[in-house]
């Protein structure tokens, strides 16, 4: 981390002391946009490469959830949202671990939810599946624009 720290140093400075406008100036801001596009990416596979290799242990059997107290179907529709407002602790804390399954994702111009999947080992369907509500036409050959930011499992 302190190498990345060094390489954004270099492009800041290059900033710094070259006036906007001045093609050092512009080139420094087009190659940290780069390098931190390529640093977001790398981290996104690394933590892709993590959960395939490390996957969390399984959960218990459906026989063992129902006889735990209160049965398992019931805890699970305990922990349903109840909209905003007073807050259900439950729904609050299986919202934030719905979040964890995912990370945000920098595209490069016109790649598709089936090639990024591809390159991070994970499924189209669920890359569409994560976006859906913000791009309701999203489909696995959809092309993005350079910069969009998608969520990847």
């Amino acid at each position: 981390r302190e190498c990345l720290g060094d390489v954004r140093r270099t492009f800041e400075n290059a900033m710094l002391y070259n006036p906007e406008g001045d093609s050092v100036h512009n080139w420094a801001r087009m190659l940290l946009g780069v390098f931190e596009k390529q640093v977001e990416r790398s981290d996104a596979i690394k933590r892709a490469m993590d959960r395939a290799l490390n996957p969390p242990p399984a959960p218990p059997p459906a026989a063992a959830a129902a006889a735990a107290p209160g049965g398992g179907k019931e805890k699970k529709e305990e922990g349903k949202g109840k909209g905003k407002g007073g807050g259900d602790r439950n729904a609050d804390a299986k919202k934030d671990e719905k979040e964890a399954d995912w990370v945000l994702y920098l595209v490069d111009d016109d790649e598709t939810p089936r090639n990024i999947a591809k390159g991070l080992g994970c499924s189209a369907a669920e890359i569409v599946r994560l976006n859906i509500g913000e791009y309701p036409k999203l489909k696995e050959t959809s092309h993005f624009k350079d910069g969009t930011q998608v969520r990847v499992p």
